[in-house]
This record gives structure tokens, C-alpha cells and sequence, in this order.
């Protein structure tokens, strides 16, 4: 097997090198080295800052892919969180629940406790009062519920949207900074 005998472009120790080696490492001061073979010489480079270069560019990536993945997980978790937040219309579409709607529930319920109240004044028959008075705290106990939602709903998007706007921070912060 043929050696050829160099020496180290780091330190200038002698390196005795393979015929055929690309990449060997100083054993006195444990630089990377890479071998160049020309017509006339032999010689070697050190590698130590192209591979730091690399291995910092492949560190950037992958830090870079493990926010991407966080922002991901926190954006597929709010849409599945979202979800409780939801009400059915008489249509059957989903919706956000809001208070201009748990308003409209209101509305309708105060009108239902005046058509109680002018049943009882005007005496009507007792069972259409009592359905009267029963579906109107029906309605109220809709509309609260549904203002109740809206609110938890807020502070769930809030939280989320911060938490978000968090991770993006971080993300496009230098590193070290």
C-alpha cells in the first residue's frame, strides 16, 4: 500500500496519508484535513471551518423545521379546540358562537316574558302560561350559555393567537439573541 508523507496545514506536523485518502485528521492537533492531489504536489487543507460552516447551516434547518413542526402542532390543536366552541344553526351550519347572536336569543326570550306576562295578565288558560314562562327561562338559560361560550371562546382564541405570535418570535429571533 502506498503512504504518502505530508504535513499538516493546521499545525505542520507530519501526516502520513494513504495513496488513495481523501479525509484524514491530524493526530497532533486533531484537524480535519482534506487532501489535494495535483500533478506536481500533494497537500492538505483543513476542513474544520467548512464542516462548522455546514453543520451550523444544518443546525439552523433543523431548528428551523422543529418550530415549523410546534407551529404546526399549535395550529391543528386550536382547530380541533375550536370545535367546542361551535354551535349548530336551525340550518345546520357550524358557527363560532357570539354574543350578537346569544343577543338575538335574548331578545327573543324577553319578548317570551312579556307574552307571559300579558297571558297571566289576561288570564289565559294556565297550561299555555306555564309552556310560555317555562320556554322563555329555556331561551335565557340558551342565550346565557351561548354568551358563556362566546366568552370562553374570546379568551381561547386570545391565548392561542399569543401563543402563536410567541413561537413565530422566537422562530425569527437570532440565535444566542
Amino acid at each position: 500500500m502506498k503512504v504518502v508523507t505530508l504535513r499538516c496545514a493546521n499545525c505542520g506536523a507530519p501526516l502520513s496519508v494513504k495513496h488513495r485518502a481523501r479525509f484524514v485528521a491530524c493526530n497532533f492537533c486533531d484537524s480535519q484535513l482534506e487532501i489535494h492531489r495535483e500533478k506536481s504536489a500533494t497537500y492538505s487543507t483543513t476542513t474544520d471551518n467548512t464542516h462548522k460552516a455546514r453543520t451550523r447551516k444544518l443546525e439552523k434547518s433543523i431548528e428551523r423545521l422543529q418550530f415549523t413542526n410546534e407551529l404546526e402542532r399549535l395550529d391543528q390543536a386550536w382547530l380541533m379546540e375550536q370545535d367546542q366552541y361551535m354551535k349548530t344553526g336551525d340550518d345546520g351550519e357550524r358557527s363560532v358562537a357570539s354574543h350578537g347572536s346569544a343577543l338575538g336569543t335574548l331578545v327573543t326570550g324577553v319578548g317570551l316574558v312579556v307574552f307571559t306576562l300579558h297571558s297571566l295578565a289576561y288570564r289565559f288558560p294556565a297550561p299555555v302560561t306555564i309552556i310560555a314562562g317555562l320556554v322563555s327561562l329555556a331561551v335565557f338559560a340558551s342565550a346565557l350559555h351561548e354568551m358563556h361560550k362566546a366568552d370562553r371562546y374570546k379568551q381561547a382564541r386570545h391565548d392561542y393567537e399569543r401563543r402563536r405570535y410567541d413561537l413565530l418570535a422566537r422562530m425569527n429571533r437570532p440565535k444566542g439573541g
